[in-house]
């Protein structure tokens, strides 16, 4: 199965996915430092907005600024991402995935997450994580 909205992504080998894991996570370790910090700051949005208290002295026109500026990072980092070809599929979770080809023909992600050493699992385009299955299998 297509699908349209990937019509811009490079479909990679293997190894043409393994030689970009250095730069991507390089990436991804941005990423998911940035989806951390946009996370705590909502945090403390919402105890300013419910008018909890919070540890840090800030107001909440300060935070919704920085807020603004994380959504800004984080959609930097996701366009180096996207012009390596690959996709995050979880800024917390490290998830990238790169699309390839079967030798049958069929379309599937290659699958890696932040902390394992090389692209070594595969997935449906339909599947995730769940139903990763190593790349011997490709």
């Amino acid at each position: 199965m297509n699908f349209p909205e990937f019509d811009k992504l490079k479909i990679f080998t293997l190894e043409e996915a393994q030689k970009t894991l250095p730069y991507v996570k390089k990436i991804v370790e941005d990423l998911q430092l940035s989806a951390k910090r946009f996370r705590y700051f909502s945090k403390i949005l919402q105890d300013l907005v419910r008018n909890r208290p919070v540890q840090e002295e800030i107001t909440k026109e300060d935070v919704k600024l920085k807020i603004e500026e994380l959504e800004q990072e984080i959609r930097g980092i996701l366009n180096e991402l996207e012009e390596v070809g690959c996709l995050s599929k979880g800024a917390i979770n490290g998830l990238v995935d790169w699309l390839a080809i079967r030798e049958n023909g069929e379309q599937v992600w290659l699958c890696w997450q932040l902390g394992e050493k090389e692209i070594e699992f595969w997935h449906t385009l339909e599947g995730g994580f769940r139903s990763r299955q190593p790349v011997s299998t490709l």
